[in-house]
């Protein structure tokens, strides 16, 4: 899906302007504000994070482990193979559990041209900057805030309430348009 006014030529310094404010052509009519979503921790994001960390931490074991088999190398080296994967693995559990810390929970809405994201009680407001992508196990929302900070939020099947994730969904589809 791509946002209304894709190719919009920004006047403020930071381009962040909604499309409605800088163009007051038709075709830039205001979209229709979206009611306050409630967004909570999703069990399926955590799950997700740890599979995936956890078959990256397979494959470095995985491509490791000739060299800490080698009977060939002298203990020496063995030790500092295994040094590197331990600290491989140890590195993808810790970004694993900040992704994790990182999971959205609070509440978004879209009113007056930007999406506001409570997120652990910091409000942001922020604006859609790339193509919106609805599975329906996951909806990814590229947002860039108002100080320029790009954040792809993440909502898991399980953070919405399904009459929420519903609304959202329809929302998005009869506001975005499609490229094409």
């Amino acid at each position: 899906m791509q946002t209304p006014g894709f190719n919009k030529k920004a006047t403020d310094a930071c381009g962040l302007l909604p499309q409605s404010s800088q163009d007051p052509s038709p075709a830039s009519k205001a979209l229709p504000p979206l009611a306050v979503l409630t967004i909570r921790d999703s069990a399926f994001l955590r799950r997700f994070y740890r599979c995936f960390y956890c078959l990256f931490a397979v494959a470095l074991i995985i491509a490791l482990g000739p060299y800490l088999s080698d009977d060939r190398s002298s203990a020496i080296t063995r030790l500092i193979w295994c040094c590197a994967t331990l600290l491989g693995c140890i590195g993808l559990w810790c970004v694993c559990q900040r992704q994790c810390r990182a999971i959205p929970m609070g509440s978004l809405a879209y009113e007056n041209g930007l999406w506001v994201l409570r997120d652990k009680n910091k409000l942001m407001n922020c604006v859609l900057v790339g193509d919106v992508l609805c599975w329906p196990w996951l909806i990814i929302l590229p947002l860039k805030t108002m100080d320029g900070c790009s954040r792809l939020l993440l909502l898991g099947s399980d953070a919405l309430e399904p009459a929420d994730q519903a609304r959202l969904r329809t929302w998005l589809r009869a506001c975005l348009k499609p490229k094409g």
